[in-house]
């Protein structure tokens, strides 16, 4: 059979896994063409309500865990959770007690910048939207005059603000 096709196709030679999915389908059918599909989708209801029912029992389990309680494969938990239920992961923010309270009174707030006496743009603070690429631009100059600038509160007082120039300290 392969060296018939190589003869009549020369073309890459099918597998012999290939050649007898094609036997079984034409002594099962008599037919090599693909049979239509049944026209039912591919996630059946009851399997939809037990991926809900199971997140909504337990909306941190993985998807992992997920497929190994409910018998399914991965591919259906995932379109079920995104395409029928229509639900995102969402990563969960972790912080810590206070248990001082007395905290506010005892932390001190400061922030810094650096100011561009030549009026540079901080590129990662700039978007132009639009439907096509404007290919704006700006120049840059290469190592421009720079101010930094150093601020702090607490809760009894306000630090005034110092200002570093190059590598002095103007106060």
């Amino acid at each position: 059979m392969q060296r018939a096709f190589r003869a009549k196709y020369a073309k890459d030679l099918p597998t012999d896994k290939t050649i007898r999915a094609w036997y079984k389908q034409f002594t099962d059918t008599g037919c090599l063409w693909k049979q239509k599909s049944s026209g039912h989708p591919l996630t059946a209801e009851d399997d939809i309500e037990r991926v809900q029912a199971s997140f909504l029992h337990s909306p941190n389990k993985s998807k992992g865990t997920a497929t190994k309680e409910l018998s399914m494969s991965k591919a259906t938990v995932w379109r079920v959770l995104h395409k029928r239920l229509v639900v995102k992961p969402y990563c969960i923010q972790m912080v810590q007690q206070l248990s001082d309270d007395h905290f506010l009174e005892k932390v001190q707030f400061s922030d810094e910048t650096t100011l561009h006496v030549s009026s540079v743009v901080n590129r990662r603070n700039v978007r132009i939207w639009g439907s096509e690429n404007p290919h704006a631009y700006v120049e840059h100059q290469c190592d421009s005059p720079k101010v930094n600038v150093f601020c702090a509160i607490s809760s009894e007082k306000g630090y005034s603000p110092f200002l570093f120039a190059e590598e002095t300290v103007l106060a």
